[in-house]
């Protein structure tokens, strides 16, 4: 079975996503890496003031990656664009990455993930500001997780 898949989802707002899984070329991985590790994007050409979307639609979005995640044993590699996001007034003070590094963790302990765990990973930047990076996998895969992690933590300025 293919693992680089692009897949539409429209919410009931009128919103078009594509969610795209796209494997990672082992020679980008840490040595001792011996399943997959699939990059996770999901865009939209929406424009920023259009985007309204409700918790069923973001719950959706979750479902397609569990659904695709069931059907493939991997590593989920999720980084958090910093394009500009709605954030309520509460959420001013989170610039775009985090914010969307909150909203992913919701999505995922709304989804009862009990199965997976979702590791975020912060680089720390003080030039461009922090990256925000979600890491998901079964449980039984943390030892994979536990080494990327360590890999990426290296690059902090």
């Amino acid at each position: 079975m293919a693992l680089d898949i692009d897949i539409p989802y429209s919410t009931k707002e009128g919103i078009n996503y594509l969610i795209k899984f796209t494997q990672f070329h082992n020679d980008k991985l840490p040595e001792g890496i011996s399943i997959p590790v699939i990059d996770i994007v999901i865009e939209t050409d929406a424009d920023l003031k259009d985007i309204n979307n409700s918790a069923f639609s973001l719950l959706q979005l979750t479902k397609i990656i569990h659904d695709y995640a069931v059907n493939h044993d991997a590593i989920y590699y999720c980084y958090c664009s910093d394009k500009p996001i709605k954030r309520s007034d509460r959420k001013l003070h989170l610039n775009h990455q985090e914010y969307r590094s909150e909203l992913f963790c919701k999505m995922f302990e709304k989804n009862n993930n009990s199965d997976y765990i979702n590791r975020v990973v912060v680089i720390k930047d003080p030039e461009k500001g922090n990256h925000h990076i979600h890491l998901i996998a079964k449980i039984e895969n943390q030892h994979f997780i536990d080494l990327i992690s360590e890999t990426l933590t290296k690059f902090d300025k």
